[in-house]
C-alpha cells in the first residue's frame, strides 16, 4: 500500500491498515446488503422502466402522479434507467448485491482518494471510515448512492495532483493559460466524471461549489502569504468554469440550482430525514452521529485556528471557512451526509500536511478508525436477512389484489407507497403522490396526512381529491378514527395492508370488479372481511364497522 516497512512498528501499521480497510469494506458492504425499505427507490424504477420503454425522457406532464403541480425535473435519468436495467435483468434481488458491492467499492476509493492526496494508510484509514461513519445511515440503493463514486473520484483525482511540487508548478503556468494548472487528459477525464455525475444525481452541483470555495481560498491565502493573486486564483477560476459547464450538461441544465434550493424548503418541513441533526431523537435512534459530528467540529474549529496561524500553500482542499460551514449546515438544517464530506477531507489534508499544527500518529488514527466502524456496526442489521423486502415495509399482498382486480380512479395511500404502486403497476394506476415531493407540493402531503389520520374536516378534502379507494397500513387504520361505514366498503385486509372502496364516481365500476375477483379467487374472500368485530360503547363508531364489498354482489358474504 505504501512504501516498504523499514521498521517493525511501520509494519504493525502497514498490516493494521490492510485489516482495517478490509473491515471497512466488509462494514460497508454488510450496510448496502440490507432489506429493501426505501420506497423512493421504486419512484426511481418506474421512471426508469419508463425511459428504457419510450426511448425518451418523461413528458412535461408526469405519468406517474395525478397530482403532478410543475415538470419532473429530471437529473437523475442516467441512474433510474441503470436501476431499472439491472432489475430487469437480475430482479429486484439484485440491487441488494449492487448496495453491497457498491457501498465497499466507494470505501475502498475514498481511501485511495485520501492516501492519494498525501495521506497515510491510517490516516486516510481513519478518514475513510469517518467519512462512511456519516454516510451509512443513508447508504440505500437510489440515484444519490450511485453519484458518490463521482464525487469521490472527482475530489481525488481530477483536482489534485500526487503532489505539492507538482501543483505548484502548474499554478506557476497560470500566467500563460489557466487551463495549464490541468492536463489536456484530466480535463478531459474531469468533464466525463462530473458530466456522468450531473446525469446521476444533483449533489453534481457540489463540483462547482467546489471549485468557486477554492477560489475563495486561493485568495484568502495568497493575500495571507504575499503570494501574487492573479496566479493563485486563475487556476481555481479556469476549473470552476469548466465544472460549472460539465455539470449543466444534463436535461434540467441550470435549472438544477433553483431546484436543489427549492427542494430542502418542501422537504424540511415533511420529513424527519430532514430535522436539524441537533435533536432529542437523534440521541435516541444515532447517537454515535451527534459524538461523531461534535468531534468533528472541535476538529474544525481547533484546525481554522492552525489554518489562520499556519496558512498551507498550494491550497489542496476547501479551506476551514468552507468545511465549518459544511458541518454547522449539517447540524442546523438537515442530516443529509453528503457536506461531511467537505470537512472530512480538508480534515484528512490538514494531516496529511507536513506543516499540519496538530499531527495524527498512525496507532492513534488505527484507533479512530477502528472506533468509527464500531459505530457504524448497528446500521448493518439485517444484512443477513433472506427476504429482498424489509417484511411489512411494502403492500406486497394488497398490490398483487389491487392488479388482479384491476381497480380504478383515484387512489389514496401514504406518500412512501406511491413509488411502489407506480413500479408493481406499471403506471396503469396514477398514485396520489411518491417521494417527489417537490413535484407535488408540501400542500398535497400535508392533505394526504389529513386524510390517513381522518381528521375532524378532512371530508372536504376526500371530496375535493375525488379519492376513490384508499391503501393504508393496517396498524394506522385500527388506529386513527375510524371512517364513515356509509361511505366505505373493505375490499382487501391483511395483515400489512387495508384497502377501501369510497363511494363516488368509481364506486360502482370498482364494485364489480371486486367481486369478479372474488369469483375468480373464492378462496380469497376472507380477505374481505374482518377477521374479528372490534365492539366499542354503544354509538361509538369502530374501525371494523366498515362493511365488506362482498355485500354488494349477487351472493352473500360468507
Amino acid at each position: 500500500m505504501a512504501d516498504r516497512p523499514t521498521h517493525p512498528r511501520q509494519t504493525h501499521v502497514q498490516v493494521g491498515s490492510w485489516v482495517g480497510l478490509a473491515a471497512l469494506g466488509a462494514v460497508a458492504a454488510a450496510v448496502g446488503l440490507r432489506p429493501i425499505e426505501d420506497g423512493d427507490l421504486f419512484w426511481n424504477l418506474a421512471i426508469g422502466r419508463w425511459l428504457l420503454t419510450h426511448h425518451s425522457l418523461l413528458p412535461a406532464i408526469d405519468p406517474f402522479t395525478y397530482n403532478a403541480g410543475a415538470a419532473p425535473v429530471q437529473h437523475e435519468w442516467l441512474a433510474q434507467a441503470l436501476l431499472a436495467w439491472i432489475v430487469d435483468v437480475g430482479g429486484l434481488a439484485s440491487l441488494r448485491l449492487l448496495g453491497g458491492a457498491w457501498c465497499a467499492g466507494v470505501a475502498a476509493v475514498a481511501f485511495l482518494a485520501l492516501r492519494r492526496r498525501g495521506a497515510g494508510d491510517a490516516v486516510a484509514l481513519a478518514g475513510a471510515s469517518l467519512w462512511w461513519l456519516f454516510a451509512a445511515p443513508h447508504a440505500v440503493v437510489r440515484p444519490h448512492l450511485l453519484a458518490w463514486l463521482p464525487a469521490w473520484l472527482f475530489v481525488g483525482w481530477v483536482l489534485d495532483a500526487p503532489n505539492a511540487t507538482a501543483t505548484s508548478a502548474r499554478i506557476g503556468a497560470a500566467r500563460a493559460w489557466p487551463f495549464r494548472t490541468i492536463s489536456p487528459k484530466r480535463l478531459a477525464v474531469g468533464v466525463v466524471i462530473v458530466g456522468v455525475w450531473g446525469n446521476l444525481h444533483a449533489s453534481v452541483l457540489l463540483a462547482p461549489a467546489w471549485c468557486a470555495a477554492m477560489v475563495f481560498t486561493a485568495l484568502l491565502i495568497s493575500v495571507r502569504s504575499g503570494r501574487p493573486v492573479r496566479d493563485a486564483v486563475a487556476p481555481w477560476a479556469a476549473h470552476l468554469l469548466w465544472t460549472s459547464a460539465a455539470a449543466s450538461l444534463q436535461p434540467a441544465g441550470w435549472t438544477l440550482v433553483a431546484y436543489a434550493l427549492h427542494t430542502p424548503a418542501v422537504n424540511q418541513a415533511l420529513s424527519n430525514e430532514w430535522w436539524p441533526l441537533l435533536r432529542a431523537d437523534v440521541w435516541a435512534s444515532r447517537p454515535f452521529l451527534l459524538v461523531a459530528w461534535a468531534a468533528l467540529g472541535v476538529a474544525v474549529a481547533v484546525g481554522l485556528v492552525g489554518a489562520v496561524r499556519q496558512p498551507i500553500w498550494p491550497p489542496r482542499a476547501p479551506g476551514p471557512l468552507l468545511a465549518s460551514a459544511a458541518v454547522a449546515h449539517a447540524a442546523l438544517t438537515r442530516r443529509m451526509s453528503v457536506f461531511l464530506l467537505l470537512p472530512v477531507l480538508w480534515l484528512v489534508d490538514r494531516l496529511a500536511s507536513r506543516r499540519a499544527p496538530w499531527p495524527l500518529t498512525p496507532q492513534l488514527a488505527l484507533l479512530v478508525a477502528a472506533l468509527c466502524l464500531v459505530a457504524v456496526a448497528p446500521e448493518t442489521r439485517g444484512w443477513h436477512q433472506p427476504a429482498t423486502l424489509r417484511p411489512g415495509a411494502f403492500p406486497t399482498l394488497a398490490t398483487t389484489f389491487v392488479d388482479h382486480a384491476g381497480l380504478g380512479g383515484r387512489p389514496l395511500h401514504p406518500d412512501g407507497w406511491g413509488g411502489y404502486l407506480s413500479w408493481r403497476l406499471d403506471g396503469r394506476v396514477q398514485t396520489y403522490a411518491d417521494g417527489r415531493w417537490p413535484l407535488v407540493g408540501a400542500q398535497v402531503i400535508a392533505d394526504g396526512v389529513k386524510m390517513l389520520t381522518r381528521q375532524q374536516d378532512a371530508g372536504p378534502v376526500f371530496t375535493r381529491y375525488r379519492i376513490d379507494w384508499l391503501m393504508q397500513p393496517t396498524s394506522l387504520y385500527l388506529r386513527v378514527p375510524p371512517p364513515d361505514p356509509k361511505l366505505w366498503a373493505l375490499a382487501w385486509q391483511d395483515a400489512d395492508t387495508v384497502v377501501l372502496l369510497r363511494r363516488g364516481p368509481a364506486f360502482s365500476a370498482n364494485s364489480r370488479r371486486v367481486c369478479a375477483f372474488y369469483r375468480a379467487w373464492p378462496t380469497l374472500r376472507p380477505r374481505a372481511t374482518w377477521p374479528m368485530r372490534a365492539r366499542g360503547p354503544a354509538g361509538v363508531a369502530v374501525p371494523t364497522d366498515v362493511p365488506s364489498a362482498l355485500s354488494l354482489c349477487q351472493e352473500p358474504p360468507p
